[in-house]
């Protein structure tokens, strides 16, 4: 491998963010990317930088639960993410129901 093809992996690596993404491709590519990053060997950097890029209500969440590998902030990650994924759908559904009524009233 180039010293180049490395060196844009791990610049890759520091700009990684969650964005639009699920918790499961944000942490396919944060895996790719780590192992061309050589001084990121403490697991507790490893942890804190996950949780850095994943989505702040997410992120937030998980940092809460101090989870102390790298394993355990992934399966936090994907709870917190189900937890959202629940709760904006009970949102939506109660605001189905609420615009129902309105309409019937109208």
């Amino acid at each position: 491998m180039s010293e180049h093809f490395v060196q844009k992996r791990i610049d890759e690596f520091h700009d990684l963010r969650q964005g639009s993404g699920t918790v499961a491709q944000y942490e396919s590519r944060f895996l790719d990317l780590l192992q061309y990053v050589d001084y990121l060997q403490d697991e507790k950097l490893q942890v804190n930088r996950f949780i850095r890029g994943l989505n702040a209500d997410i992120a937030g969440a998980v940092r809460m639960l101090s989870p102390p590998t790298l394993e355990k902030a992934v399966e936090k990650a994907y709870l917190a993410e189900e937890n959202r994924t629940k709760a904006q759908e009970h949102r939506d559904r109660n605001k189905s129901k609420f615009q129902e009524r309105i309409q019937a009233f109208q």
